[in-house]
């Protein structure tokens, strides 16, 4: 009898226990409804991806995601923000923000916060006398490749002046990880509890099969080639090209726990030790400002603006917002210094 009332007991703790979970579960996907304004996936908020012709990921053209955290609108062209006049305005000059997640500035509270309409006012409050657009062509997961053959795309209809290059991530990441099998996402980050809890939990350490592993130099490389690439496209076309380094939340001699926790989504994504993450960055920042001396081009020198102060952060390399006004003041007095504000518009 004894033994009965004990397994009664083990069976209604484990149903109470499940049930206890389950509504956590489904107050966890509440959450994040109301705070992006969608049902969340494993690629992110339903709605707002479709896969590009290339295979990489673009916007859903007029997604909205009315959210009280970050409200995002489309565009009918698929870039975040106001619809983008087609022709241009007779002696307009536009501004083309190249990039991903880091440029579409996913933690800015809504379109108008984000990093490339900051840009647009503070050069239109300079040149008061101009009209002067700035399109935020950022699209979380985009490559150096993909925006060069959107630029291209759009070039004939949207006649960009200016293009500012604030790429870096995702190239590197493909690069890190080039010849490692590709893995689905594990299980369990479909559980919206599990992703509340990764925002708010002490990052996991890194796996120990990574401890060795670096950014061959071949990797960086490769980047650069993309990166060329790009600049050669633009300038053929006329348009001027701006080159901006990538801020992000570590000071470079970063190390140990602390390092851990300044890039512990970068660890994740390039399954590299903290440092090693650091050293990848600070590699890539030297190429482009090497690059820009080389080729004569304005360099935006974002790591340099923007403080490793966890008050500038959203995240390891997205800003919060006081990291996106000063990130829009580099590039935009790197666009200023540079003259372009009395470029003829194209």
């Amino acid at each position: 009898m004894a033994l009965r009332r004990l397994a009664i007991r083990v069976v209604f703790a484990v149903l109470l226990a499940a049930l206890l979970l389950a509504g956590i579960e489904a107050a966890s996907r509440v959450g994040e409804r109301l705070a992006y304004g969608a049902r969340w996936t494993q690629d992110g908020p339903e709605g707002l991806y479709q896969q590009g012709p290339d295979g990489n990921p673009r916007l859903v053209p007029g997604a909205t995601l009315p959210a009280w955290l970050y409200a995002v609108r489309v565009n009918s062209l698929g870039f975040r923000g106001e619809e983008i006049a087609a022709p241009k305005p007779a002696g307009g000059l536009r501004v083309w923000c190249l990039g991903g997640s880091t440029t579409f500035d996913i933690f800015s509270r809504d379109d108008a916060s984000a990093w490339p309409a900051r840009v647009e006012r503070l050069l239109s409050a300079t040149a008061p006398g101009r009209a002067i657009d700035v399109v935020n062509a950022g699209v979380p997961g985009m490559v150096l490749a993909s925006s060069r053959v959107d630029l291209l795309a759009h070039d004939h209809t949207l006649r960009p002046d200016i293009v500012v290059v604030h790429h870096g991530p995702n190239d590197l990441r493909a690069a890190s990880r080039q010849g490692m099998p590709l893995e689905p996402p594990p299980p369990e980050v479909s559980l919206a509890l599990v992703r509340v809890l990764a925002r708010v939990l002490p990052p996991a350490p890194p796996d120990p099969a990574w401890a060795r592993r670096r950014l061959d130099p071949r990797g960086l490389e490769i980047v650069r080639e993309r990166l060329v690439e790009l600049v050669d496209a633009a300038e053929a076309q006329g348009m001027a090209v701006v080159l901006a380094t990538l801020a992000h939340r570590a000071a470079d001699d970063a190390t140990g726990d602390e390092a851990l926790r300044v890039v512990a989504e970068g660890v994740r994504l390039y399954r590299m030790p903290p440092e090693a993450v650091i050293a990848m960055f600070a590699a890539y920042n030297q190429m482009v400002r090497e690059l820009a001396a080389e080729r004569g081009l304005p360099l935006a020198d974002v790591r340099a603006a923007v403080p490793t102060d966890d008050a500038y952060w959203g995240d390891a390399t997205h800003f919060a917002a006081p990291g996106s006004e000063l990130a829009a003041q580099a590039v935009a007095d790197a666009i200023v210094a540079a003259g372009l504000l009395d470029r003829p518009s194209r």
